[in-house]
């Protein structure tokens, strides 16, 4: 068959322009938001049938009936970067841990400061009379206690490692001619460990050691007059009060994270990872076959489509452990479409464009901590019921393929990009003071006390990746490779490293 340039370019155009395509699919997990099931690149099941196009496998299958891939895999991460881009430990990725800001902003309904919390407001503002119902925020009355700017004095950084390895399984089918079925899936263990609670307030090495860079400003002090903290009698620095009864980790701060319900275990799990389903259909055609002329390279390509589902198997995080992670994407389903483009060039190398999209269904959660101030980071004092609304994933893949370029040894090295928009979360209605058992018709409101925009701003991250893997076939139906997965950029997201071994066996 041959193909006018206008039929190519056409196909080309909608690898290119629809924006919604990949295999693997993304996942809502920063420490991992793009996993590998094989180190074996065949796309749906394509290799046998497009060597066969081109001449070769005359004494064997044109068809590739099945396949199951067995992967095991380590993964790991010391660090990340930020939205700034900026190299940070992992628990600085959505801002240190200001215990300070715990004490600002309004209680939400029915609950109160925990009671170290409440000792440290009373001692920290000591100008201003502190009982269960005291609001520290912006007022008409005083100012709110300004902060380090440089977020050392009354903040934490926890350096955590990162670690998650398992075993993965992919197996595709196919059933019909160009129409097939993959399932992919597997189980793992995280581990993420802490070294310390670094106190930036007091540690020369890592946080500021004179912390004169933050006020406090009471009633009778003009803000415009404060320029030197030092020289204004009434204006003080309580450094001693914020780090006896916020940041001492063998008391105050161990006795808020008891009171909040947190663990602050190193945290250790095992678990099945979410499963995956994906419906596709692919067709390879011959391009330039039939000419003569030499500048017309001699090439297959194969437009691909397909679904998928996610099921959530995987275990959720766990919102009363500090330094938990999912395993999967958070209990929610997700679903999406991707198209692809390959285009194999004879005797010479491979290359394929793809686009991806994912959606994320919504699902309520219990015991999520939201903000009731803007300038709290890392950890809040305050938890609600959310309905959760993950943003959408979005994903580009370029990958040069190069099959049996030496003897029966293939490699690919592939470029992966992956986009997670913004999360809408919505907070979930509560009774009024108006509720009564004995009234029918209730009146129920989001508390107006938390922010969920903050942690909306907070839920978009982007990673870009390089893999690379060889693979050697030792029999005609039986492969083995090692895969490589480096890190290149990041926002809001692990630099995470991956190791994977393949055994494939195809028939």
């Amino acid at each position: 068959m041959t193909w006018s340039l206008q039929k190519i370019l056409a196909l080309i155009m909608i690898g290119i322009v629809i924006p919604q395509a990949i295999m693997p699919i993304s996942t809502l997990q920063k420490n991992d938001p793009y996993p590998m099931y094989s180190s074996v690149y065949d796309p749906y099941l394509s290799v046998w049938e497009r060597q066969c196009m081109m001449g070769h496998y005359n004494d064997e299958p044109c068809h590739e009936s099945w396949a199951i891939a067995i992967s095991p895999f380590v993964q790991k991460a010391r660090s990340g970067r930020d939205f700034a881009g900026s190299k940070v430990f992992l628990s600085d990725l959505e801002g240190r841990w200001n215990m300070l800001g715990m004490l600002y902003g309004p209680r939400p309904q029915g609950q109160q400061l925990v009671p170290q919390l409440l000792t440290a407001l009373k001692h920290i503002f000591s100008d201003i009379p502190a009982n269960d119902n005291t609001v520290i925020s912006n007022s008409e009355n005083y100012q709110f206690l300004l902060t380090d700017t440089s977020m050392d004095v009354g903040f934490f950084s926890i350096p955590l490692k990162y670690t998650k390895y398992g075993v993965r399984f992919e197996f595709s089918v196919q059933p019909f001619c160009d129409f097939g079925i993959t399932i992919q899936g597997g189980i793992s263990e995280i581990k993420q460990t802490f070294t310390a609670f670094i106190d930036r307030g007091v540690d020369p090495t890592i946080g500021a050691d004179v912390p004169f860079d933050f006020f406090r400003l009471i009633p009778d002090i003009d803000q415009a007059g404060i320029q030197d903290c030092q020289s204004v009698p009434k204006c003080t620095t309580p450094f001693d009060e914020i780090e006896g009864d916020l940041m001492s980790t063998t008391s105050a701060a161990k006795y808020i994270f008891e009171q909040l319900g947190l663990e602050k275990c190193n945290f250790e799990e095992t678990s099945f990872e979410d499963f995956r389903f994906i419906f596709w259909w692919r067709r390879p055609y011959e391009v330039n076959k039939y000419t003569d002329y030499p500048c017309w390279p001699k090439f297959i390509i194969m437009p691909s489509v397909a679904g998928f589902v996610t099921a959530p198997i995987g275990k959720p995080l766990d919102r009363h452990k500090l330094f938990a992670l999912p395993f999967g994407n958070d209990g929610h389903v997700s679903a999406g479409i991707d198209l692809g483009l390959n285009l194999d060039f004879y005797e010479t190398v491979e290359l394929a464009f793809k686009l991806g999209y994912t959606h994320f269904f919504g699902r309520t959660i219990d015991n999520f901590r939201v903000p009731n101030f803007c300038y709290q980071s890392g950890i809040f004092p305050f938890a609600t019921t959310v309905k959760r609304n993950p943003g959408d994933n979005y994903n580009f893949n370029v990958i040069l393929n190069a099959y049996r370029f030496l003897g029966c040894v293939s490699a690919y090295a592939e470029y992966v990009f992956v986009k997670h928009e913004e999360d809408h979360i919505k907070l979930k209605s509560h009774c009024s003071n108006v509720c009564d058992p004995a009234v029918r018709v209730t009146t129920v409101t989001p508390d107006p006390a938390f922010i969920p925009e903050k942690i909306e701003c907070l839920s978009k991250f982007s990673s870009q990746f390089i893999n690379g893997a060889i693979n050697v076939e030792i029999s005609p139906n039986i492969t083995l490779g090692i895969l490589a997965q480096f890190p290149i950029q990041q926002r809001n997201a692990y630099r995470s490293t991956t190791w994977l071994g393949t055994f494939r066996a195809v028939f």
